[in-house]
């Protein structure tokens, strides 16, 4: 009968623990996505839910095999199940790749000796974006020792053909184009993350080269002092999809 009461007891606690991690999940995203809760505190404070609920959804799942011939103990424990791991497994399924220690970086190029310049998507950028210049050598060798595998496309398409690859493939991975130029070879372009709604710019700039054409892509940041691999994710997969 001891065990019985506690499992009711328990149950009810970890439902209470559950949907706390939960809402404190959903309210950091949206107020991430609105702008009233920094990017900082919304990522530290997923982390501490996810962290919280792992011990949560241990005593749950204990619970579920002490209660089973409690119908009520058995309920609440499965919805603490299901409510807790939305942001543990949230959590642990969008970590960031692993960085060597240093400086942190938002701006990826292919080519970091002249990157391509942002130019359209410039007054589409709120007042308090990170700077749209490139930042220079520092960034430069800091990207080559965290991503040495980043470099220009060198295609055998000419610069037409290879434009409108480019495009196509922008349009595939769901880009909002920004302005679309043949005769400059540029493409400028938004990307929205999934969760938090970050817009990322992007710039493709295609020239000719000696066997066909060059394509070179840049993608920058509008918040934060790091991209969390993100802006080198979505460039290894252009490359991958130009191939």
């Amino acid at each position: 009968m001891s065990l019985l009461k506690n499992s009711k007891l328990l149950s009810t606690l970890i439902v209470v623990i559950s949907v706390l991690c939960l809402g404190s999940v959903i309210i950091s995203i949206l107020g991430a996505r609105g702008g009233w809760v920094g990017t900082r505190t919304a990522f530290t404070t997923i982390a501490y839910a996810a962290q919280a609920g792992i011990p949560i959804l241990i005593a749950a799942v204990v619970i579920l095999f002490l209660s089973r011939g409690n119908i009520s103990s058995l309920i609440k424990s499965g919805i603490a199940v299901i409510l807790v791991l939305i942001p543990v497994v949230g959590h642990y399924a969008t970590q960031p790749e692993k960085q060597l220690p240093g400086a942190p970086i938002n701006d990826i190029s292919t080519d970091t000796a002249n990157p391509p310049l942002f130019n359209a998507v410039i007054p589409l950028r709120p007042a308090k974006s990170t700077s749209v210049e490139y930042p220079g050598a520092k960034a430069a060798a800091r990207q080559k020792q965290l991503y040495p595998d980043i470099a220009p496309i060198e295609s055998s398409l000419s610069t037409e053909q290879a434009f409108k690859r480019a495009l196509d493939i922008a349009n595939t991975m769901n880009w909002d184009i920004v302005s679309q130029d043949m005769d400059s070879g540029v493409i400028e372009a938004v990307a929205s993350t999934l969760i938090f709604d970050f817009k990322d710019d992007i710039v493709i700039r295609i020239e000719e080269g000696s066997s066909g054409s060059i394509i070179d892509i840049r993608s920058h940041s509008r918040v934060g002092r790091s991209d969390r691999g993100k802006n080198a994710k979505r460039i290894r997969a252009f490359v991958e999809s130009f191939k």
